[in-house]
């Protein structure tokens, strides 16, 4: 042992470090300095800002940094300093992997990085940290808590990750079955290691493997909610928290019609959702029937419409787990319908766009143009092909409905013709056929209409 005297009197050393020079460095408490020792025991001491330094280690750049009883600094080798943090005071301090200093002072345990961003994480029993701070080779940071006689882990670089969130939507408009999916990199935790919220409410936390954990819950309303995991302070554990926003699932369904004739008919809605969504189909509509009402995951509902007896057009809804689908059908007209001309009006030419491709149904609508009314059920007019490149025929009628068979206008190769016919239309419009075996040029010209 060989022992080296400080000059003067009043110094008591009380943390040391050995700095990238290859000198030992220590903090003097009681006469506010920081000493530098050479190998050959020369002795340099730089007065320093602040009261009693406490700590000190040395930064991967060259600098020191120290603590006192209630801020932090840092020291460059020729004595500058500089204030790093405001009512940190230090027992111990340690520089991790990654150049960050950590140390240990009342209540909790600080890091400062290299950016100088400063996290606090706080004990548990709310004790003074210690007098000692070290890193492990995983990289986990270990502290003592002299009041409780207690061991604290902290794993600064593991952060819980909450990687799915789902929830689905209720048939009153609310939102339940909240399922949520996250890792942790610290295997060693269970189930009971964690809090978990859904909203202000609390979650349950089921294990499903090594580090992999899944939380269950239910909010109400429609506005996304934020899913929080925290993991429970101990005697050996600090964790971190982390919250995801959670995606509201819709229950998406997909109908295959939704307008009928006034003769009814048959469609289905197709639904799409998360397979732990739960759903349910209704319908306070009388003359709508459903079948396969309720599921989960992706399923049909399948529905009827009655033939409407009425004059008049009429609607009806159904919900799937709160989403409307509104469906129309026609009732039937007057049966005493007159006939109303308007200016003639030519309705199409295709010579101005695209001629009508061979054997093709085009779907045009008619309504508020060359002045039909939406109320109109048949267009008066006259139907013209123009210089066919080969014999054929087109046919107009209904939508939604097969080609009857028939023909509106008959034509030869090369030869213009024309047909004044009446046309039906059915939700404000009416399809065209192309029979040829080659694309067709037609004009129609509105004449009148009947309603």
């Amino acid at each position: 042992i060989t022992e080296f005297p400080l000059p003067g009197s009043g110094r008591y050393p009380n943390s040391l470090t050995f700095g990238l020079d290859g000198n030992l460095w220590f903090t003097s408490r009681d006469n506010n300095t920081i000493g530098k020792m050479t190998a050959t025991g020369l002795v340099t001491e730089y007065p320093v800002t602040g009261d009693h330094p406490r700590a000190i280690v040395a930064a991967p750049d060259g600098t020191f940094v120290y603590s006192t009883d209630m801020h932090q600094y840092r020291m460059t080798p020729t004595g500058d300093v500089t204030l790093l943090a405001q009512f940190v005071a230090a027992n111990d301090a340690i520089v991790g992997p990654d150049g960050a200093l950590w140390s240990n002072q009342l209540n909790g345990v600080t890091r400062i990085g290299v950016d100088g961003a400063v996290k606090t994480w706080t004990l548990p029993h709310g004790g003074w940290a210690g007098n000692a701070i070290a890193i492990g080779p995983d990289g986990k940071v270990w502290v003592s808590e002299s009041n409780t006689g207690a061991l604290y882990r902290i794993i600064p670089d593991a952060p819980i990750a909450i990687t799915a969130v789902a929830a689905c939507r209720m048939p009153d408009g609310g939102v339940g079955g909240v399922l949520a999916t996250f890792v942790d990199p610290d295997t060693t935790r269970s189930a009971s290691d964690y809090n978990a919220y859904v909203g202000s409410a609390g979650g349950q936390v089921t294990q499903t493997g090594a580090g992999t954990f899944n939380v269950t819950g239910s909010f109400t309303g429609t506005t996304p909610v934020k899913v929080t995991v925290v993991a429970k302070p101990g005697t050996n554990l600090i964790g971190q928290s982390v919250a995801a926003k959670s995606v509201i699932n819709e229950v998406v369904s997909t109908p295959s019609r939704t307008q009928f004739y006034k003769e009814g008919g048959s469609a289905s809605l197709q639904v799409a959702t998360d397979g732990s969504c739960l759903w349910n189909a209704s319908t306070s509509s009388h003359f709508i029937s459903l079948t396969g009402q309720t599921g989960s995951g992706a399923g049909t509902v399948s529905f009827t419409v009655a033939p409407n007896p009425n004059a008049f057009t009429r609607i009806g809804t159904i919900y799937v787990n709160g989403q409307m689908v509104t469906i129309t059908q026609q009732g039937y007209r007057n049966p005493q319908s007159q006939l109303y001309l308007v200016t003639p009006c030519r309705f199409i030419d295709t010579r101005d766009s695209t001629p009508l491709p061979a054997q093709t149904t085009w779907t045009r609508a008619v309504a508020n143009q060359c002045g039909i009314p939406v109320e109109a059920t048949a267009v008066v007019a006259n139907v013209t092909i123009v210089n066919p490149a080969a014999n054929g025929f087109v046919t107009l009628y209904p939508p939604d409905t097969a080609w009857p068979g028939t023909t509106t206008v008959s034509f030869r190769t090369g030869r213009t013709r024309a047909n004044n016919v009446l046309i039906p239309i059915r939700y404000d419009a009416f399809n065209i056929y192309n029979g040829a075996a080659t694309p067709v040029q037609f004009l129609i010209d509105v004449t009148g209409y009947f309603k």
